[in-house]
């Protein structure tokens, strides 16, 4: 895999529902995928995950939580000790498409 990429885990807890989902969106259009409701996966590059953790930051309200992780390997974790996951979602990426 390109280098230029690493894996994140965004987690949230946000309580008002238009905020919830306007960030799902945001978090989608990054190319996260969600693995469980409000926790999202993918590959991004440094600049975006930077980007993400300040829409987290301007986003949630005082009482809301959130995090970024990079959690190395987590795709092979999830494969193999995960429950309900689909292997296909948690391919390698060398680049992100342009649409």
């Amino acid at each position: 895999m390109n280098s230029m990429f690493h894996q994140i885990i965004v987690a949230y807890d946000v309580s008002d529902t238009k905020v919830r989902n306007k960030l799902f969106g945001i978090l989608k259009d990054f190319g996260l995928v969600s693995i469980q409701k409000s926790v999202m996966w993918g590959h991004v590059t440094y600049a975006e995950e930077r980007a993400i953790y300040t829409q987290l930051k301007h986003m949630l309200a005082l009482n809301d939580k959130g995090f970024v992780l990079r959690p190395g390997d987590a795709a092979d974790q999830i494969t193999q000790r995960g429950v309900g996951y689909e292997e296909t979602k948690f391919e390698q990426v060398d680049e992100h498409d342009i649409i």
